[in-house]
């Protein structure tokens, strides 16, 4: 059996650095063990019928929808009305542009659900004003690309609806799970900002400009279209009025009518939100559907099986393996990207995870949080290309990895505090569903 594991495992490794996409990597080894798992025909056969299976997904059916939702609002224009809004409310404070764009990254997490399209929208909008006012650039480009992978913990987000369709696990409960710890690790950031720029003002100096109350009432207006969709998908799925493929709809509805409303909408850039979400979501469900073969091959061999047998021989606290797991996704966040790292890692983690005791829901939420830290750690964290591909030329990808590492460690922290305060996570599904 051990020789069985290490020739599907090193199959998949040598793929992989023989250049192959983990995604074609994964479905090529699953294929190949399913010939033989199965018996000839039959495994094909089960690939193909497990395929079919994960296209007629309901669950799947929200991801196109979410994904055309950001398509529109990057070229919506509320984004940058939001900006001037914590422009002008947190501009006079030292560090108070960074504070706000971190404010402005969780309101388009809690609209977009993609982290690399929040972080380009924050990048257009935030990077400019920011160095012209003498920011530091480290803080600039760190604040910018650590902002961004928030959208991907702060609900809707998209890789939480990949997770429940690969567990089982509620998405409503997944996205009502991810509320606090998003907001938590927001908080972390901009108490961050405000120390370090309080000791050193000159790193992020205050504005010059004044406003005069009236000002600063009369810009909230711009508030009002980002919770407008936030209430329609989030509020519709707490409230029980849709399931979050319903929710899903509701929130593409409202963008697109707002869009029109704002009259930012024209047939060409219509026709290339569309042909963006398309070729996304045929990405993304290419990758569902690698993912059901491979756990279901993983199952079969008794992978996980096998090591929970080989953690009992050792006694060991659960949550000294829970902290083992977290380190192997943050290792792996440094060479893969988070889809990725999911497809290998779901199959074994989260079986081991519920033996050991832990609530599904509470290790759901907390792969998430543990995956945004992929988008900003180096050698290929998405959003430190993102940011590298927006700033001016003075600005280096060291500056940018120099920047995201204070943001990192406390992605890591929130980590911590989760597994330590377990009830962060749990308490508001725990009310939802006791609805």
């Amino acid at each position: 059996m051990w020789l069985d594991q290490l020739m599907l495992w090193g199959s998949m490794v040598i793929l992989i650095l023989w250049g192959c996409p983990i995604t074609y990597a994964i479905g090529i080894v699953s294929v190949v063990a399913a010939w033989f798992v199965w018996g000839g025909m039959g495994g094909i056969f089960l690939v193909a019928t497990t395929a079919a299976e994960v296209t007629t997904l309901s669950l799947l059916l929200a991801i196109p929808l979410f994904v055309f939702m950001a398509k529109i609002l990057e070229i919506s224009g509320i984004a940058e009305e939001l900006f001037e809004v914590m422009y002008v409310w947190f501009g006079r404070l030292h560090g108070g542009l960074a504070i706000g764009t971190t404010a402005t990254g969780c309101i388009l997490g809690a609209m977009m659900g993609a982290s690399p399209a929040s972080t380009a929208i924050l990048s257009s909008m935030a990077i400019k004003p920011m160095l012209d006012r003498h920011y530091d650039k480290r803080l600039v480009t760190g604040v910018i690309a650590s902002s961004g992978a928030l959208a991907i913990i702060i609900p809707p987000s998209i890789l939480m609806l990949v997770y429940s369709s690969l567990t089982g696990i509620s998405p409503g409960a997944m996205f009502i799970g991810g509320f606090i710890p998003g907001c938590f690790v927001g908080l972390l950031f901009s108490i961050y900002i405000a120390i370090k720029c309080y000791r050193n003002p000159d790193i992020g100096p205050a504005i010059k400009e004044r406003y005069s109350l009236w000002r600063k009432i009369k810009v909230l207006k711009a508030v009002l279209f980002p919770f407008l969709i936030i209430i329609a998908v989030l509020g519709s799925i707490y409230l029980g009025f849709t399931t979050p493929t319903e929710a899903a709809a509701v929130g593409a509805f409202t963008c697109f009518i707002i869009v029109i409303c704002r009259r930012r909408l024209n047939f060409k850039l219509l026709v290339v939100a569309l042909n963006d979400t398309i070729t996304v979501t045929v990405f993304i469900m290419w990758i569902a559907m690698s993912g059901y073969i491979f756990m279901r091959v993983v199952s079969a061999m008794g992978t996980p099986e096998m090591i929970l047998q080989l953690v009992n021989r050792f006694p060991v606290s659960p949550y000294l393996i829970l902290g083992f797991m977290q380190i192997i996704l943050i290792l792996l966040g440094c060479v893969l990207d988070p889809l990725g790292i999911m497809l290998i890692t779901v199959p074994i983690f989260v079986p081991i995870a519920n033996r050991l005791g832990f609530d599904p829901l509470f290790f759901g939420v907390l792969f998430i949080v543990n995956l945004a830290t992929s988008f900003i750690t180096p050698p290929f964290g998405l959003n430190l290309f993102v940011v590298r591909g927006i700033v001016p030329p003075g600005i280096s990808m060291g500056d940018i990895v120099k920047g995201s590492m204070p943001f990192f460690f406390l992605e890591v922290l929130a980590l911590i505090v989760l597994i330590v305060f377990p009830k962060l996570i749990l308490v508001l599904p725990s009310y939802y569903i006791g609805r």
